[in-house]
């Protein structure tokens, strides 16, 4: 009978400290997923601006491309008509 009488009096403070550790679990929990969140979202940003910056540098190797294909091509052109001036001066 004395053990019925005790029973109010054990449980709700074993609850309440229960329910307080549940409590700082999730606190802690919270702030590790905060600081894990936090760390994603810095490479995220990271790798974005690498992607930006290899954009970036295709486009210039493109540019890069077709100015060196145009500078060929006046060469060919200057290399034909020295040829051509060259076959007409010794004919």
């Amino acid at each position: 009978m004395s053990l019925l009488i005790l029973i109010p009096f054990i449980i709700p403070p074993i609850i309440i400290v229960l329910l307080l550790g549940f409590y700082l679990s999730y606190q802690k929990l919270k702030e590790s997923e905060r600081e894990h969140f936090k760390h994603l979202y810095l490479e995220l940003d990271s790798e974005k601006k690498k992607a930006h910056q290899l954009k970036n540098i295709t486009e210039r190797i493109k540019i890069i491309n077709n100015s060196t294909q145009r500078k060929i091509l006046q060469i060919k052109v200057d290399i034909f008509n020295i040829d051509f001036s060259l076959s007409e001066v010794f004919k």
